[in-house]
């Protein structure tokens, strides 16, 4: 009996909560929709697209380049985890400014092939991402011991030539 009162009562507070919800809270404003951009906006925003590109490429080159150092200062993976960080923001903000998350916007062709290049982007990034990690695992290693191994040959090699 105490059980079968404590589930009514119960059951009488979830109902209540679910009517005071749906019917007694005030309805969220709709928001407005802000003028299209304009030409000059869209511009920037196609300059905005393509620097992310750019910098992704150029920062997963240059990281994957053969290892200037013997001792690198940190993993080719925790560089590239770093630099990825401040991508990803300067992405969710570019899309968020030209407004690319409104599909089918009506703000033209023009503006919809960015929308999706700068999906695609996220999509090579995370390519990169995998890319990276794999040649953080296997090459890495194997990079900086040829350039130990032609540091101690050049060594060898100048004491011949005195």
């Amino acid at each position: 009996m105490v059980y079968l009162s404590a589930a009514v009562v119960g059951g009488l507070l979830v109902t209540a909560s679910v009517v005071a919800e749906l019917w007694l809270t005030p309805a969220l404003p709709t928001p407005t929709r802000s003028a299209p951009p304009t030409a000059n906006q869209l511009l920037s925003c196609n300059r905005d697209v393509s620097r992310l590109l750019d910098q992704l490429g150029d920062a997963a080159g240059g990281l994957i380049a053969v290892p200037a150092s013997t001792q690198p200062a940190q993993p080719v993976a925790t560089r590239w985890a770093q630099f990825t960080r401040q991508w990803r923001r300067d992405w969710a903000q570019v899309g968020a400014r030209c407004r690319f998350g409104e599909g089918g916007s009506g703000m033209g062709v023009g503006h919809d092939r960015m929308a999706r290049v700068h999906d695609n982007i996220q999509a090579v990034q995370l390519r990169y991402d995998e890319l990276v990690r794999r040649f953080d695992n296997e090459q890495v290693d194997d990079l900086i011991g040829m350039r130990r191994a032609l540091a101690k040959s050049r060594k060898s090699l100048e004491r011949r030539v005195r």
